[in-house]
């Protein structure tokens, strides 16, 4: 039989996380990211990071919407953050970590602050 060759080009984020840099106590802010999820992958693992350490799980919130884009999904993140307190300030940003055939293809976001004013 014919050797099948899968091209899989690398995936690539559509949108990046947006900055917050005038935030009061209180407040609510959403970021989000989204990648497209190429048909092929079988895994897709989504981590929010903030100053290099993972991200508060319950301002956490992951939605694998179907728009799709030929056979791939489009996959947004989304981190919210309600009732803002001045030690959420800092850097964020969203890494996709997709598996195809048990090989790892991370991609990872643009940072965006959060500052927090008080």
């Amino acid at each position: 039989p014919p050797v099948r060759v899968l091209n899989i080009l690398p995936p690539e984020f559509k949108s990046h996380p947006e900055s917050f840099n005038d935030l009061e106590p209180g407040d609510n802010a959403t970021m989000s990211c989204s990648a497209l999820k190429p048909a092929v992958v079988q895994e897709l693992t989504i981590t929010w990071l903030k100053d290099g350490g993972n991200v508060d799980p319950q301002m956490i919130t992951t939605n694998k919407s179907e728009d799709t884009e030929g056979d791939d999904k489009l996959v947004t993140a989304y981190l919210s953050v309600v009732g803002a307190k001045a030690t959420q300030s800092g850097t964020y940003w969203c890494s996709f970590n997709f598996k195809y055939n048990n090989i790892p293809f991370p991609i990872t976001s643009n940072t965006a602050s959060m500052v927090v004013q008080g």
